[in-house]
């Protein structure tokens, strides 16, 4: 039998290919954000660093939880990634301190207006969800098992 040749992998473009669903979530999410006004009011002028953009901030926040990662964990992740600051046209990425604090004044009317642009966007009556995993009883697997039904 002749032997397979080994095929070369393109690593760059395999990573560039993994991330691709990530991306267009992301943008998608970003358009929606630039398309409603600021969520909080930046104050100009004063000392110290000049603040973030609160749209891009806005971004990042949502996409932690998308993400699903804690504070210090989301740090590492975003400053493993350079495609965020690249879209967001970050210099550099806002420390967790940052986040959390941005996050406090991001107001529930706003995550409410921001919920019904990204629902409009996507058509709500094409959304599906599989429930086959799903449970009907919130009872544990250990206390719904009858006496007389014992394995042990």
């Amino acid at each position: 039998m002749p032997r397979k040749r080994k095929q070369k992998i393109n690593w760059a473009k395999y990573e560039q290919l993994r991330n691709l669903p990530d991306k267009k979530v992301f943008l998608a999410l970003k358009n929606a954000v630039y398309n409603l006004p600021e969520p909080y009011r930046v104050h100009k002028g004063g000392r110290g660093r000049p603040a973030y953009n609160p749209k891009a901030v806005t971004v990042l926040i949502l996409w932690q939880f998308y993400v699903n990662k804690t504070d210090r964990d989301y740090q590492n992740y975003l400053k493993s990634t350079d495609w965020i600051k690249q879209e967001l046209n970050l210099t550099q990425i806002p420390d967790r301190r940052t986040l959390n604090r941005y996050r406090k004044k991001i107001t529930p009317e706003y995550l409410s207006n921001l919920n019904k642009l990204i629902l409009n966007q996507i058509n709500p009556s094409k959304l599906a969800a599989d429930s086959t995993g799903l449970k009907t009883s919130r009872k544990l697997a250990a206390w719904s098992v009858k006496k007389g039904d014992r394995d042990f």
